[in-house]
């Protein structure tokens, strides 16, 4: 837990996640590897995908992964896409787990940096102000390390 005092969470805060369901010792690994640590309190996934666009910059975007696909068929639609900076960024709030459809995304943000449609991708985790969770199961956690996608965490 020393990774949690030393972002800055008090005791309270601690209490308040663990009765969520949030173990400790398992955020406090996810933030010793997290790319940055911030606090941006306890957020809707709205509010956390316009903090993500309005402190990073960048707007949603589609791209498509499937060339020649119609309509939403083979896309990928990123939070916040920053032109300048050529990053894609990912906003996830509460506790995510690595379900088919979190794999999806991972594989074609995996592509769509292969491919040179952006040079990097970068995944955000909120602290949800509905569960009071925040960050990667452990499954997911080690599928963004093994495909080289890091991760930023945004606690309370």
């Amino acid at each position: 837990m020393a990774r949690l005092r030393t972002a800055g969470l008090d005791d309270d805060t601690i209490i308040r996640l663990g009765r969520a369901g949030m173990d400790p010792r398992h955020l406090d690994d996810v933030l010793a590897g997290a790319a940055d640590v911030t606090r941006k309190g306890f957020l809707d996934w709205r509010a956390a995908e316009g903090v993500l666009r309005q402190t990073l910059g960048g707007s949603p975007r589609g791209f498509k992964t499937v060339l020649g696909a119609r309509g939403t068929t083979g896309m990928r639609f990123v939070d916040a896409y920053d032109e300048v900076a050529d990053v894609a960024r990912e906003a996830k709030t509460g506790f995510t787990r690595l379900t088919p459809f979190v794999q999806r995304q991972i594989d074609r943000d995996v592509l769509l940096r292969a491919r040179g449609d952006f040079a990097r991708v970068e995944w955000h985790f909120f602290t949800s102000s509905v569960s009071e969770t925040v960050g990667p199961s452990a499954e997911l956690l080690s599928e963004l390390n093994r495909r080289g996608i890091p991760y930023v965490i945004h606690l309370p």
